[in-house]
């Protein structure tokens, strides 16, 4: 795989693939020409592309010329119309494989005239195995550091385990740490009383996690839920970030960073004890996800954690609370103790949308949950 974001790999990129001789393995594959027209040529488009998501992604390089495995000519290919081809290919890989794969990306670069490059970056499917579905062909390939091969019966056999078990692997997480901090096993000594939750779950920390090194990123990782300052400690799970303590020696918030990706994120919830019942606000829950996500987004690119990322809420030890709206119908108290909200899987292109396209559901179930029949974003 070239070490680069796919946005910034130049022509001289591709070239000094050639100049060093770069051979090809399990994540960097070579092609001389591109070409899906025939049955064929579709079929080993797929096949090459499919592999490389079932094992452990990686870029296929086409208009690169290669002697035994070794890249040796940047001869480029010729492509009149850049949107015509990648459509074609973006529709075949739509249409022809099982399940559907997702943020395939591509970048053309030019040699000269009609002649280019294309850099095709397959990530790792955490929805694998992907079948190749063509004309009445249905394999499933795997690329190993010698090519891409069918998947033998072993191979699949782990790979559909794998896929089962990944649900059940993310709700023990979320299930674990929310015992943790419900039976007051914090990082940091916590005031007690009503709390807010995040969880922040990649799946490559799950199907494949990464051992992450905070030593000289303390100061990077994501900040408490509304907090101007504060420091942090390491501990058993990695490195905790957290609010000032107050005269009891007790922190307001926190943000847990676990060396295999995942965060944690609490906040107690502010309450006027003279007000009676007792009172959260929405907006306030809406700005703890609002910003959580915008930390534990940072902190993906500042550690090269690849999406999907499934995003939890929970609110805790709410029973008997309002969540009162100006100018709307009264309210409910929840009856609830812990209210746990599903899952928001957030997929790599929608990295960057709005927060209420990706908690727009989640924070309407916040509204129902106080008796409202949705929430209103501020304008």
């Amino acid at each position: 795989m070239i070490g680069k974001n796919l946005a910034e790999i130049t022509l001289s990129d591709i070239e000094a693939l050639c100049q060093n001789a770069i051979s090809e393995g399990q994540r960097l594959d070579f092609k001389l020409k591109l070409s899906a027209q025939t049955i064929k040529e579709k079929r080993d488009f797929l096949a090459d592309v499919s592999a490389f998501a079932n094992a452990s992604g990686g870029d296929i390089v086409f208009g690169i010329r290669e002697q035994d495995g070794a890249a040796r000519e940047a001869a480029g290919f010729e492509v009149a119309n850049i949107d015509k081809a990648e459509l074609d290919l973006r529709n075949l890989l739509r249409d022809c494989l099982q399940p559907r794969l997702a943020a395939v990306e591509m970048r053309w670069l030019a040699k000269s005239g009609n002649i280019r490059f294309l850099v095709l970056r397959v990530p790792r499917s955490w929805h694998a195995p992907h079948r190749v579905t063509l004309d009445g062909h249905e394999r499933f390939y795997i690329r190993h550091s010698n090519g891409n091969h069918p998947m033998d019966v072993d191979e699949l056999r782990r790979a559909f385990l794998l896929a089962d078990s990944v649900g059940q692997r993310i709700a023990q997480f979320r299930r674990e740490r929310l015992n943790a901090v419900t039976d007051g096993l914090y990082p940091v000594p916590m005031s007690k009383g009503a709390k807010c939750i995040l969880h922040f779950v990649p799946l490559a920390s799950i199907v494949d996690p990464p051992s992450l090194d905070f030593e000289f990123s303390a100061k990077a990782n994501i900040a408490p839920p509304y907090s101007r300052s504060y420091t942090y400690s390491y501990c058993l799970e990695g490195i905790a970030n957290f609010t000032p303590t107050d005269s009891h020696g007790v922190s307001a918030a926190y943000s847990l960073m676990f060396r295999t990706g995942e965060a944690e994120m609490v906040r107690k919830v502010p309450v006027d004890s003279r007000i009676e019942p007792q009172q959260i606000s929405q907006s306030e829950i809406a700005y703890v996800v609002e910003t959580g996500w915008q930390g534990y987004r940072q902190f993906m690119e500042t550690h090269d954690i690849v999406p999907p990322v499934y995003v939890f809420l929970t609110l805790w030890d709410v029973e008997g609370f309002t969540a009162p709206l100006d100018n709307l119908i009264s309210g409910s108290a929840t009856m609830h103790r812990s209210i746990e909200f599903p899952p928001v899987v957030v997929q790599q292109e929608a990295l960057r949308a709005r927060p209420s396209f990706l908690f727009g559901r989640t924070l309407d179930i916040l509204a129902n949950a106080f008796g409202y029949p949705k929430y209103h974003w501020p304008q």
